[in-house]
């Protein structure tokens, strides 16, 4: 086997002396300098010690040369302590710069560490995560998250359904995409203000289809609510009790009595959380009125416990994923990817049902993760 070490000026194939300690040398093949690559030894204080390493690691080609491609690393600038004593900066300030730069004042690092040392360093012991909205969770309601956890629930005879929003803008976000060189990307300009509101529903048996309800754009606002600053009706902006009651009945409950019946379950029940348009006392009496059965005693400020809530995530990431001219191309792209949804995935989403209540009860009412 042959060693040639590259120099700064040009190349030739004497060996320098190894310095003792971590080091780092470049190395390179008798084939070319173009390959040379990063190699960390530890306490190496001969050629004989280096060339035991190599082939000891098995970088070394049949024919005789390093396996160059094979091992890269770097030297590690900080300690466990220094990184350990950055983190805590890092936590408290959420700055790099800022933590290292109190870290050189304390005389924690050198004052030739770079932030962007101080920063790999960090990443080995932290994540930089996108915070995760979560409802405010009083004593009474983790008592009622308890107190729901615990009763028995049936997910192969339950529905979930619940609303949400499809905004236009959060599919025309720049975003960087392959282009043929000297070729410009072009993106629609945000359209904002453009939204859908749709309802759906989700069982193990696969999904209702969604309905545009009231809050789309465009959608004509033809339900009135009383106004009681003005004393008179208004045109309701939101889904109110009457329009959830005709969207349940001429929708939702038809297409989840046809997706239950094909897997030949005769009795189940509805998912719904504490809306106003859901626990109105005409809906209640609704439901009741037309044999609709719901899970009873819902927790408020529980998205986490409703599989449904996860079924949105999905059905906007891979909404979001493309661009769309106009709302109307959004709506027919919604549609669907929302029918597309695995059959898998629906099951696996309304089994979780029970490990979400007794990760609940776990954590005595606590947030489960979901």
């Amino acid at each position: 086997m042959s060693i040639a070490a590259a120099p700064d000026s040009q190349a030739d194939n004497t060996k320098p002396d190894i310095e003792q300690g971590p080091t780092t040398y470049k190395w390179t093949s008798e084939k070319g300098w173009g390959n040379s690559r990063l190699v960390m030894f530890g306490a190496i204080d001969s050629w004989q010690q280096a060339e035991a390493k190599l082939q000891q690691l098995g970088l070394v080609h049949s024919d005789g040369c390093l396996h160059l491609r094979a091992l890269v690393s770097r030297v590690e600038l900080l300690s466990a302590a220094q990184t350990e004593a950055a983190a805590e900066l890092v936590l408290e300030q959420q700055c790099v710069a800022k933590a290292a730069a109190a870290l050189k004042e304390q005389g924690t690092i050198a004052g030739s560490i770079s932030t962007k040392t101080v920063t790999r360093a960090v990443k080995n012991v932290l994540d930089l995560a996108a915070q995760q909205q979560q409802p405010i969770l009083t004593s009474a309601t983790k008592q009622r998250r308890v107190a729901f956890s615990r009763q028995p629930h049936d997910s192969d005879s339950i529905m979930a359904i619940d609303s949400t929003y499809l905004t236009l803008s959060s599919s025309q976000r720049r975003r960087k995409k392959w282009v043929r060189k000297g070729t410009k990307p072009v993106a629609c300009k945000p359209i904002k203000g453009k939204q859908l509101h749709v309802y759906g529903g989700i069982t193990k048996y696969g999904v209702t289809r969604l309905i545009r309800v009231t809050g789309s754009t465009g959608h004509p606002k033809k339900y009135l609510k009383y106004c009681k600053k003005t004393k008179a009706m208004v045109q309701h902006s939101g889904v109110g009790a009457v329009e959830f009651q005709e969207v349940l009945g001429e929708e939702l409950q038809p297409q989840g009595q046809q997706l239950f019946s094909a897997a030949g379950v005769r009795d189940w029940t509805l998912l719904l959380d504490g809306a106003s348009a859901h626990r109105a006392p005409a809906t209640v009496a609704f439901m009741t009125s037309k044999g609709i059965r719901i899970v009873a005693d819902w927790p408020p400020n529980s998205p986490d416990l409703n599989p449904i809530e996860n079924a949105w995530a999905w059905l906007k990431q891979q909404l979001y994923a493309r661009q769309y001219a106009n709302l109307e191309a959004m709506w027919q792209a919604a549609e669907a990817i929302w029918a597309s949804m695995p059959l898998s995935m629906c099951q696996n989403l309304m089994d979780s049902i029970a490990t979400r209540k007794a990760i609940c009860i776990e954590r005595e009412g606590g947030h489960t993760g979901y």
